[in-house]
């Protein structure tokens, strides 16, 4: 057999090997010298740091007027048995707009009944309105925390009906009364928003579902069901307001009116304005939140921080 090179500073293989590892070595501090300057750099964005943009701000959309009119009305298209009954037009908007009556403070281990009658006289397109429990300070934001409430979905001429919750943690769960799982291709009709009179009842048992608690929803005396999810009981919600509430996205308006309210054994009829408490449900303003409508990158503020400048804003 061949005798193996002997390795040594005159052995061309020698040098070659050496030439690798250099190489090698080489190669390595560079990258770690890229890796820790990629890592030390951090923008302060004390200016303006160009970065990328596409579609985040579309300020071209025009803005649009919003009208919240709702409230007490001396009218009867919900069916009582004389002139007066709460609602009219609620629109959507991330605006706050409410009226509804002070209650003691009740919680998601409290029994909670409500029923009446409703009758939709107008629903435009992308529009939503709330009857029920809420808390008048922290029911903010889609989807609405602190709340137990059904909710008339607009749809152009028609609408949908859902009951649903939300807990102090955004914790949600609804239900509905169509077959399936979407309004969208349901074979459910939907109701036209021809002023229709239904009877109403939406109950809520902390008892029931294994102690998970349960909402019970009955329109013109179909039984529909909706369980809390586990762990949405405990998480909690505290409700100190009943009444009327706005969808708090963008959107736009639907006409409805209740009357006959009963809630928790305490009957309303509105044969006399009740002077419930109201809040943005009369004004008329220019409303910049459009779906979709982003308005959002480097800014000149500092609400992430105690310096100007920063990144951020309407997405």
């Amino acid at each position: 057999m061949p005798a193996s090179p002997i390795v040594s500073h005159q052995n061309p293989l020698f040098h070659e090997k050496l030439a690798l590892k250099a190489s090698f070595f080489l190669l390595f501090g560079i990258t770690i010298a890229m890796a820790q300057e990629t890592t030390l750099r951090s923008p302060d964005f004390r200016s303006a740091p160009n970065w990328e943009a596409k579609a985040n701000r579309n300020l071209s959309i025009a803005e649009k007027t919003t009208i919240q009119d709702f409230g007490y009305s001396h009218t009867n298209n919900a069916g009582g048995q004389s002139s007066g009954e709460i609602g009219g037009r609620i629109s959507r908007s991330i605006t706050p707009a409410t009226y509804a009556i002070p209650i003691i403070p009740r919680t998601l281990n409290d029994n909670l009944v409500a029923s009446g009658k409703f009758a939709v006289t107008k629903a435009e397109g992308a529009s939503g309105a709330l009857i029920g429990w809420f808390n008048s300070k922290q029911s903010l934001g889609w989807r609405t925390p602190h709340s137990m409430a059904i909710r008339l979905d607009g749809n152009g001429g028609k609408y949908w009906v859902f009951f649903e919750y939300g807990t102090r943690n955004w914790k949600t769960g609804s239900g509905h009364t169509f077959e399936g799982k979407r309004y969208q291709t349901t074979k459910t009709p939907p109701e036209p928003a021809d002023g229709t009179i239904h009877t109403w009842q939406l109950i809520y048992d902390p008892d029931s579902n294994q102690g998970h608690g349960e909402m019970v929803f009955t329109m013109d005396g179909k039984i529909y069901r909706t369980p809390l999810k586990p762990g949405h009981k405990l998480d909690g919600a505290t409700f100190d307001r009943f009444g009327l509430i706005n969808q708090q996205t963008a959107g736009k308006g639907l006409e409805v009116y209740f009357d006959n309210l009963n809630v928790d054994g305490i009957l309303h009829d509105f044969d006399v304005d009740p002077g419930w408490e109201g809040n943005g449900n009369r004004v008329k303003f220019q409303d910049k939140e459009i779906r979709p409508y982003h308005n959002f990158g480097y800014s000149s503020t500092c609400y992430a921080s105690d310096e100007i400048g920063e990144i951020g804003g309407l997405i």
